[in-house]
């Protein structure tokens, strides 16, 4: 496999596949961890990305700024990447009633 800045998720992802496959609860929880994690290290590597690999433009406070609070980091995400998200939704349209 060639080795890529997403390498590193996606192997996280077949990781969750292997599991998902065991059909038990143990395994389940397993591989609903190995996702989230696939997830979070994605954004987080994409963020970190050189603007000539990811095509955005991240601005090294923004991305301090973010730190690894998750919410704050897809925000970022979708603030400066949103073309190349197409068919994800942020959902900022959603009353948050934890607030």
């Amino acid at each position: 496999m060639e080795e890529t800045w997403a390498s590193g998720s996606l192997e996280l992802l077949r990781h969750a596949d292997s599991h998902i496959q065991l059909d038990t609860a143990f395994d389940s929880r397993i591989a609903f961890i190995s996702v989230d994690n696939s997830v979070e290290t994605s954004i987080r590597t994409f963020l970190s990305l050189p603007e000539k690999i990811s095509g955005v433009k991240f601005q090294r406070k923004e991305v301090e700024e973010a730190g690894n609070s998750f919410p704050k980091m897809v925000d970022l995400l979708f603030s400066k990447a949103r073309p190349k998200l197409a068919g994800l939704d942020d959902c900022s349209g959603i009353v948050n009633l934890a607030t």
